[in-house]
């Protein structure tokens, strides 16, 4: 069993945020539909969006949140999830909308998955929170996207 601290956790989530804003930047410069470019257009501005919110919070958060040690074991298998997902995404419209809600479905069970392991409340509340944020983006992505569609 590997164990990281919280800090670190914060660290894999902005990290795979900057490899769901790769994806969809190279999807932007190869798609030929406009309707996917500006998908994946805006894919980019929200990862890049989070990033910089978890960032924030990263340089900003408590001591006693960033050393708190967890046993890392649900996050290896969903972030290797989410490697997966990234890798077999397909170009269509729908099919990104689909990977995009297993994307932060997968994300939001991490933190929520690791709020119910904390011993410490803060840090519980802390993931919980996160979670959330995570399944809130996901609604309005889910909704922006629908929109695009539409036009």
């Amino acid at each position: 069993m590997r164990f990281e601290q919280a800090k670190d956790i914060v660290r894999h989530a902005i990290d795979m945020h900057q490899m769901i804003e790769r994806h969809f930047l190279s999807l932007s410069g190869r798609a030929v539909d406009p309707r996917m470019k500006m998908v994946a257009d805006y894919m980019v501005k929200r990862e890049a969006f989070l990033q910089v919110g978890l960032t924030e919070f990263e340089r900003f958060a408590e001591k006693a949140f960033n050393e708190t040690w967890f046993e890392f074991s649900v996050c290896d298998a969903r972030f290797k999830q989410l490697h997966g997902y990234l890798q077999a995404a397909e170009a269509l419209v729908d099919d990104v909308l689909d990977l995009i809600i297993q994307l932060y479905e997968c994300i939001a069970g991490v933190f929520e998955a690791l709020s119910k392991e904390a011993d410490v409340g803060e840090v519980r509340e802390v993931f919980a929170n996160i979670s959330e944020m995570e399944k809130r983006e996901l609604k309005k992505m889910v909704r922006n996207i629908q929109m695009m569609n539409e036009l």
